[in-house]
């Protein structure tokens, strides 16, 4: 990375001024001769490419890292920065990108942060243990669920149609005309059929948001990080993600709070596209006929063969 400032007619000299700033790490070289000048009153931005080396060589005026070579002066004068406190006696601070300032939440960080309840914390985690374990023992007593939803998305789409949930592993979704799909979940397979494309497709359960919701026991933490929990107007958002694919995508569970019921869910994908489920007169732990899970291929999916 090289980098230079604008020079400017001043009776001052530079505010910060750096010259032939050279920084290896092993074989590679995050800065080669890099000089900057930054006159006084002036604000300047340094862009680049990611890996061009604009966080060494701020690390190196702020005393993080150690130069190879070349040269720092403040004011007009030679000031060698050993470290962040000789920056900061030197007058340069600096603000650090997010991960360096915040550790990585537990559940049960995320879950008070912004909630802490005072400047003594204990009241606050014990509020937030109970908190966790009243909406985990809830999403588990859920066995099965019978429901009307409406179902909209962040790209214009609107649905309605009835669910059916059996835990473990049971699912099934008849969308209403006209959209021409059904979904059903077996324990292993998430099936989607597409009666107007004539259509049958197949995922791994454990690889869609539906197999959290479908699993025998629900836990709010290991596979499954909870990102945030936000409270409006009666109702609880549980924001979650997995916990080594994040990026893949969110789930979010929104419940009532007072007394708890789910309401539905928001699936967010990695493109950002946001599906709500919102659920219309649901009935919870009543009898479902286990037939209703069965997939029957329909006749333009069966093996001539069979």
């Amino acid at each position: 990375m090289t980098a230079a400032g604008s020079s400017t007619s001043s009776a001052f000299p530079p505010a910060i001024e750096l010259r032939g700033i050279n920084k290896h790490f092993g074989p590679v070289q995050a800065n080669r001769d890099v000089d900057l000048t930054v006159p006084v009153g002036t604000i300047h931005g340094i862009v680049g490419e990611n890996g061009a080396g604009k966080s060494t060589l701020m690390s190196i005026l702020y005393g993080f890292y150690q130069a190879d070579s070349g040269v720092i002066e403040v004011g007009g004068q030679v000031c060698p920065i050993h470290g962040p406190e000789y920056a900061l006696a030197a007058g340069i601070g600096m603000v650090h990108q997010h991960f360096m300032l915040v550790d990585i939440f537990t559940v049960l960080e995320n879950i008070l942060l912004g909630a802490e309840g005072g400047a003594l914390l204990g009241p606050g985690m014990a509020a937030a243990r109970a908190e966790i374990a009243r909406l985990e023992n809830y999403l588990n007593s859920v066995r099965t669920l019978r429901s009307g939803f409406v179902q909209t998305s962040t790209n214009g789409g609107v649905a309605e149609g009835t669910l059916y949930l059996q835990r473990p592993g049971n699912m099934r979704i008849d969308y209403r005309p006209p959209t021409p799909l059904q979904i059903f979940a077996d324990g292993t397979w998430l099936t989607y059929v597409d009666q107007e494309l004539k259509e049958v497709n197949r995922l791994p359960l454990s690889a869609t948001p539906a197999g959290f919701l479908l699993q025998d026991k629900i836990s709010l933490s290991g596979d499954v990080t909870v990102k945030r929990l936000t409270r409006r107007r009666g109702t609880i958002n549980l924001h979650l993600a997995q916990t080594d694919e994040s990026d893949l995508g969110r789930l979010i569970v929104t419940l009532t709070e007072a007394p708890v019921s789910l309401r539905g869910w928001t699936v967010i994908d990695g493109q950002g596209i946001e599906t709500t489920v919102t659920l219309i007169g649901p009935d919870i732990n009543k009898q479902i006929a286990r037939r209703t899970f069965v997939f029957d291929a329909p006749d333009w999916a069966r093996d001539p063969q069979e």
